[in-house]
């Protein structure tokens, strides 16, 4: 079985859109920009204490969450589940 990979893109553009860099909304939620960029970079799960606190920073109303954390991004090369 293969990992889900999430897009963040949506995320990133709304960082933009606001005038925010990684680096302050790191500061602001409290974690390191490090950190910050391994979820981004899909190494590493969002927790849902960030993601409340990033809705929080860049006014994400509670019913767009999914739309910046939870999509899939998929490999086209990769079978999935009922392929042949």
């Amino acid at each position: 079985m293969s990992k889900i990979v999430f897009s963040y893109s949506q995320l990133e553009a709304r960082l933009h859109e606001r005038g925010v860099t990684r680096s302050q909304l790191a500061a602001d939620i409290g974690m390191s920009e490090r950190y910050l960029d391994k979820i981004l970079d899909n190494g590493l799960p969002f927790k849902i204490r960030y993601i409340k606190s990033i809705c929080g920073v860049l006014h994400i109303d509670n019913s767009e969450i999914g739309q910046y954390f939870f999509i899939e991004q998929f490999d086209h090369n990769e079978p999935r589940e009922g392929r042949s």
